[in-house]
């Protein structure tokens, strides 16, 4: 029994430094490098002007989404900082490129600065809802599309381990004002609305 109560409180004593060293997600000086859509189901709603009614559709995705995306399906790396508490400022970057014989050449960019306010409940469960503007293009062969978004998303964030968490949360994007130019014709207007449940990693120090 000695013996137990010694290897009991030796395991507590080694842990509890531990415990008290885990980092909260949120505090003053916090690096986020995270990796954003990294899965999740995304339905949108595609408007070019000149059709009658709206295209919609629907991808659900583990890890890669495949060509001829959702512009907002992109997925992407993210890196945000936190100059005061709760408070993160930063941003996204996508890039796609396939380069195929039978379905064609395609390419898509996007850019997305964002602010949130980062939250952590505990040292397991918080929430970070962010806010930003997105710039996107993606080409599919001759065809280009460019549109410029207003994002929101509020994922929670579950984290296993100390500076490591999982989130997952709803996303929403609808664009401002967007275009589309197939080859030498007239540019017109396309405009993009997408909501989604999606799911990624970050890390922090």
């Amino acid at each position: 029994m000695k013996h137990f109560v010694l290897a009991l409180g030796l395991s507590l004593g080694l842990l509890t430094p531990a415990l008290v060293s885990a980092q909260e997600l949120g505090q003053k000086g916090d690096a986020i490098f995270s990796v954003d859509r990294l899965m999740g189901v995304t339905g949108t709603k595609r408007d070019p002007e000149g059709l009658p009614a709206t295209q919609d559709f629907t991808s659900i995705s583990f890890g890669w989404r495949g060509q001829a995306m959702a512009p907002f399906d992109v997925p992407r790396l993210s890196f945000d900082y936190l100059p005061i508490d709760h408070l993160s400022i930063g941003g996204s970057l996508g890039y796609v490129s396939v380069d195929g014989e039978n379905a064609g050449d395609y390419e898509a960019f996007l850019f997305a600065p964002r602010v949130g306010y980062a939250y952590a409940f505990g040292r397991v469960v918080g929430i970070w809802p962010r806010g930003g503007l997105t710039y996107h293009t993606q080409s599919p062969g001759d065809v280009t599309e460019k549109g410029f978004a207003l994002s929101l998303e509020c994922p929670f964030t579950f984290s296993p381990a100390s500076h490591f968490a999982f989130h997952v949360g709803p996303t929403f994007d609808i664009d401002m004002f967007g275009s589309i130019k197939l080859g030498n014709l007239e540019k017109q207007d396309l405009t993009y609305r997408a909501f989604g449940l999606n799911a990624g990693l970050l890390g922090w120090f």
